[in-house]
């Protein structure tokens, strides 16, 4: 399944092909099924899941203080055995790192045909953490969009999360670890006139 939805991203950013190369040459190697996709110790790259959370009417973005990364994220994790899809993947992490569901927000496919098809895919360098005796590695994000009506509070896992902040989306482009999905985010505002 993981190799099938990147080559369907990708005929909507055929312009990610490069970027995705490593992505894609895990993909090939491995099925969901397979228990290298799910292993934390797998340090050539494992594919992980998350959402973005947007309020277009007010700019702004819903993101968690990491607790081990010091940085802003979006909520998201590794995919585990127990999901059967990215997607499903994406919504655990949503409620274990914020509490809420996918049913407090509006999903925005970027295929409404094929609504598990990634709204984003991001590969990043992870870190060596000697703490937990992992190497430096990949992780293959699928990012899903979702927007919110309002500004929520949320409950933090504190074992992920320092906090959470609902910040500017101004702020947002200017994240250097979310260069990806920036001009997908820009385009989906303009397009809908917020």
């Amino acid at each position: 399944m993981i190799r099938e939805l990147i080559e369907k991203y990708l005929k909507f950013y055929p312009e990610d092909v490069e970027r995705l190369e490593e992505a894609r040459n895990l993909a090939k190697q491995v099925k969901i099924s397979d228990s290298e996709i799910f292993n934390r110790k797998n340090f050539t790259g494992h594919f992980t899941a998350s959402t973005f959370i947007i309020n277009p009417k007010l700019k702004k973005i819903l993101l968690l203080e990491h607790k081990s990364l010091g940085i802003l994220l979006q909520p998201g994790g590794h995919i585990e055995a127990v999901d059967d899809t990215p997607m499903a993947a994406a919504l655990r992490e949503l409620k274990e790192e914020t509490g809420k569901s996918s049913s407090d927000f509006t999903y925005i496919a970027l295929d409404p045909k094929e609504p598990l098809v990634p709204f984003n895919i991001d590969s990043h360098h992870i870190p060596e953490n000697p703490k937990k005796q992992e190497d430096a590695h990949l992780h293959h994000d699928f990012g899903y969009l979702f927007v919110a009506d309002g500004i929520e509070e949320v409950e933090i896992d504190p074992n992920e999360s320092n906090g959470f902040h609902w910040i500017n989306i101004e702020d947002f482009y200017k994240q250097p670890h979310f260069k990806t999905i920036v001009p997908k985010v820009k385009k989906f505002l303009a397009e809908n006139r917020v």
